[in-house]
């Protein structure tokens, strides 16, 4: 009802979002280019390839729902606002933390206005709204942007080749994996969320060089960074053993934290097609 308000007293806003199941998941973003599809995609915790080539009807609840944001978002001009109701509430909840995290940069990162009615409290901090309107405060208006996001403590094991059946089907490029990976596994709340595993590099080229040869964050926990913080912390434990540590990676948003980053340095074949 509040929403239905304020939308009919802005001169603009936007609708519900429409897809076509006869294309895949990107191809419905017509209206962009595919680099700043998929860059949308990645901001708002979809980066995973797999899901970005299937047909918005036959993604889980959790990836149709952050699918549907993405697009409102994407079909948003600059004075408009996005007006989104029941906000998470046909997610998971870790889904509806790790998309409030990723929503949120998004918005201030590229100046997009949006106004969300929830009935729930756990992602205030994880979405750190700009001002929140809390009916069961009768109606009061509260600063929400000096939350902060609680912190994510991931626990690390060694594990087996054999855990990679969990991960594989999220992974980009293959489903295979090489026998002789040193692999790890990441737990948040009990929760496997995370592979990572790592291969030297082939002899006849650089000693003492190892290279990440696959990285997974399962789709509900995509939007928290977690790729990247298990990238780093695998790199450092080689490094800091005598070692050099190499990584690739087509995910663009991935790719742009790697350019930013101080922790590592491109090499010459950085951003260039390898036919």
């Amino acid at each position: 009802t509040i929403l239905k308000h304020l939308a009919n007293n802005f001169c603009k806003c936007i609708s519900q979002p429409q897809f076509d199941s006869n294309k895949c998941l990107i191809s419905n973003f017509d209206n962009m280019t595919p680099k700043d599809a998929t860059m949308l995609l990645s901001s708002i915790g979809l980066a995973s390839v797999p899901t970005w080539i299937r047909p918005y009807n036959v993604l889980s609840n959790g990836e149709q729902y952050r699918a549907s944001l993405a697009k409102s978002i994407s079909e948003a001009k600059d004075d408009e606002i996005i007006f989104i109701d029941e906000y998470t509430s046909v997610v998971d909840r870790n889904v509806a933390k790790a998309m409030s995290n990723a929503l949120q940069k998004y918005i201030r990162n590229n100046n997009k206005r949006i106004i969300l009615a929830t009935c729930h409290y756990d992602i205030f901090e994880w979405l750190r709204p700009d001002w929140i309107y809390d009916l069961n405060k009768g109606g009061v208006l509260e600063r929400g942007d000096y939350l902060r996001r609680p912190p994510i403590e991931l626990q690390v094991y060694r594990t087996t080749t054999d855990t990679w059946q969990r991960f594989k089907k999220y992974h980009y490029m293959t489903q295979e994996l090489n026998s002789s990976a040193t692999c790890f596994v990441f737990t948040w709340q009990d929760k496997a969320v995370a592979f990572h595993a790592t291969l030297p590099l082939p002899s006849g080229t650089l000693k003492n060089a190892i290279r990440g040869t696959r990285t997974v964050v399962l789709p509900d926990f995509q939007g928290f960074g977690i790729g990247q913080k298990i990238t780093n912390f695998i790199a450092g434990i080689y490094v800091n053993n005598g070692n050099s540590y190499y990584t690739k990676t087509v995910n663009p948003a991935f790719g742009v934290y790697m350019d930013k980053s101080q922790l590592w340095k491109a090499t010459p074949r950085n951003g260039k097609v390898m036919l």
